[in-house]
């Protein structure tokens, strides 16, 4: 079976993108799209013969490929920055609620002195 026109391995798509196939492969399948069949991997991408992968149409279209690792890339970007907010919301509300537990202890603190005082002046 030939190769189509415009289509190469993925490897060698990925050159110039900057990202690995390993990298390309998890984050492809991290944000839940189907499998892909890679010469070289095996897990959700695999070692297969090359008719295989071109009957199963899992050759790549370089410019696909470099759009999609922008995409991922993009991606991953946004999910850090996510979780560096969620975490930065967390430390406030903990901050926060150390805030709200120091003043309820001081509250404690003043209701007891003034309970020992009344008792001392009883």
């Amino acid at each position: 079976m030939a190769i189509p026109n415009g289509v190469v391995p993925l490897t060698e798509a990925l050159q110039g993108t900057g990202m690995s196939l390993p990298e390309y492969v998890e984050l492809w399948h991290y944000f839940g799209n189907k499998p892909i069949a890679v010469e070289g991997q095996w897990g959700p991408v695999g070692l297969r013969p090359l008719d295989d992968c071109i009957a199963d149409g899992v050759l790549f279209e370089p410019l696909a490929v470099s759009f999609n690792a922008g995409l991922m890339r993009k991606g991953m970007t946004d999910v850090r920055r996510m979780q560096s907010q969620m975490l930065r919301d967390g430390e406030i509300r903990d901050t926060l609620a150390e805030q709200i537990e120091r003043e309820w202890r001081n509250e404690k603190r003043e209701e007891a002195q003034e309970l020992r005082w009344e008792a001392s002046h009883d």
